[in-house]
């Protein structure tokens, strides 16, 4: 859906000479991203505003976001189960904190939190295998990823000393980072096992 409409509008474009045919591959990838991004930051502002949660909201802006775009991880191959899998792990990650607000109150997943935290730390950026980072950009997002990393293990220490309700948002955003993080880490690693088989 996301492709064809990015397509269609790239097409248009090419047509009445505002972009350059050549380059129609780029225009259409870059395109896809903006609207999957746009619609999905759409939809989760819907969702918590019917749910009553716009802190939530906000939490997901500034702790998962941040961390998902320097970080990297796994990518669904296409931009729809992309899209699903967002909804549904926000909306799952939203249940399971109302359920049991005071989640930082858990040792063993704030520990889980603070192990996944120092993997982001050493490891990130986790490339995707068929769109490999130039050397510049991958020691850029290594270097803004380890601050986040060091900014949100600060705030997750202030919040917690603090008991502060908006910890369990951050712990959840960082668990959810977390395993995108690590199931990116696995399947580059299947990838590599499955090329050099061949």
């Amino acid at each position: 859906m996301f492709k064809n409409i990015a397509e269609d509008i790239v097409f248009y474009l090419s047509r009445k000479k505002i972009l350059n045919q050549d380059n129609r591959e780029i225009y259409v990838y870059a395109l896809e991203v903006v609207l999957l991004n746009f619609i999905l930051l759409m939809t989760l502002l819907i969702i918590s505003l019917f749910g009553g949660q716009h802190l939530f909201f906000v939490c997901y802006l500034c702790f998962f976001v941040p961390l998902r775009v320097f970080t990297g991880g796994y990518h669904a191959k296409k931009s729809e189960t992309c899209f699903v899998m967002s909804v549904a792990s926000y909306v799952l990650a939203m249940i399971l904190v109302n359920n049991n607000l005071l989640l930082f109150n858990n040792e063993i997943i704030v520990f889980i939190t603070a192990l996944l935290m120092l993997l982001m730390f050493l490891y990130s950026p986790i490339e995707n295998i068929n769109h490999p980072l130039e050397k510049a950009r991958k020691r850029k997002n290594k270097i803004i990823a380890r601050v986040i990393v060091l900014i949100d293990f600060t705030l997750l220490i202030v919040f917690y000393i603090n008991g502060m309700a908006i910890t369990s948002y951050e712990i959840i955003f960082i668990l959810l980072n977390g395993v995108t993080f690590s199931l990116g880490k696995i399947e580059n690693y299947i990838e590599r096992k499955n090329r050099s088989s061949m």
